[in-house]
């Protein structure tokens, strides 16, 4: 949907913008509907390629928005790790 795809563009400008080397990001948005203790479950992949590495982070949450904004944070995070070394 327009709402899903915004929310991603956005999350992946503000990276685009503090890490300007990024070549290729993917992300996979997926519904698990049967999990039996959490009910259905949202599942996002981010597929990030920088030259010489390529991250990956894989979160899920029963909030799409919720699961996004986790796996943007989490994809961040391992930006920052590999730009300090």
């Amino acid at each position: 949907t327009p709402v899903i795809n915004y929310q991603i563009d956005r999350h992946f400008n503000k990276l685009k913008r503090v890490y300007s080397k990024i070549n290729k990001c993917r992300v996979v948005v997926d519904l698990i509907k049967n999990n039996t203790h959490k009910g259905k479950l949202y599942s996002v992949c981010i597929d990030i390629t920088i030259p010489g590495k390529e991250l990956v982070s894989k979160k899920q949450h029963p909030n799409l928005f919720v699961a996004i904004r986790n796996g943007f944070l989490a994809i961040e995070q391992l930006l920052e790790k590999h730009h300090k070394k």
